[in-house]
């Protein structure tokens, strides 16, 4: 079995903790929305034409299908 070293001058920037809540889960379904959308509403801040680049995974899908929701194409 390998084991994985890190470097020495790698850097962690987000250090993921999980945190159990007892919110209903459409709340937190609410939550995750609002965050995302915050997110790529900020992002489509432009003056030039906006295009996006799909990979068919769930997270370029889900940023296209709240970028439709914000621009109401």
């Amino acid at each position: 079995m390998r084991e994985f070293i890190v470097p020495s001058s790698f850097h962690f920037f987000y250090k993921h903790t999980f945190c159990p809540t007892n919110q209903p889960f459409v709340q937190e379904v609410k939550k995750i929305h609002y965050v995302i959308s915050d997110s790529v509403a900020r992002q489509l801040r432009s003056d030039v034409p906006i295009v996006s680049i799909l990979s068919e995974g769930i997270d370029s899908s889900s940023i296209v299908a709240v970028v439709k929701e914000i621009i109401h194409v």
